[in-house]
């Protein structure tokens, strides 16, 4: 396993963040809501989302390729009366570095800082199918309270159930 160090994702980590979710997008159709096609924006999207919202990355410590990412999102739950939960997005690990526990690092984290910004609750949403993520955000405390039959549809026409789940802080 190549070394890693986890950081906040900066604006300059744009153009790695794109690379990044284009390839999960690309491997993994079934599981992001986003399409290839609606990530392919151009770079200034993607560091206007660095900007508002917390992306840890785990970059290799050799050349600085980011490795994985895990975001946090706090703008869907605005509101006073929704400004205690927050929301997990985007945890991924590139497949050949997968197995070493950086999704339950980057997840981790995610919830390490999300206690600090004083949220109580983080929620997720994740595929029905998609067992290993859902059994690691079980282990780290999260629980399951619903499931979205049918969430989305790909091209291919299948048809993808979303289970919602939940980690008080």
């Amino acid at each position: 396993m190549q070394d890693f160090a986890v950081r906040l994702a900066t604006p300059e980590d744009a153009g790695a963040i794109k690379a990044l979710r284009l390839r999960a997008l690309a491997d993994h159709p079934d599981i992001f809501n986003m399409s290839a096609e609606d990530g392919e924006r151009p770079e200034a999207d993607y560091a206007a989302l660095i900007k508002g919202s917390c992306i840890l990355g785990a970059f290799s410590t050799t050349d600085q390729t980011l490795l994985g990412h895990a975001q946090l999102a706090f703008h869907t739950r605005a509101g006073a009366k929704n400004r205690h939960k927050c929301e997990l997005w985007w945890v991924y690990v590139r497949p050949e570095f997968r197995g070493h526990g950086l999704a339950k690092t980057l997840t981790t984290l995610a919830m390490n800082l999300a206690r600090k910004l004083d949220y109580e609750a983080i929620l997720l949403t994740v595929a029905a199918h998609n067992q290993a993520a859902i059994t690691l955000y079980e282990q780290l405390g999260f629980i399951r309270y619903g499931c979205e039959p049918d969430m989305r549809r790909l091209p291919d026409g299948r048809r993808i159930d979303e289970v919602m789940m939940q980690c008080v802080l």
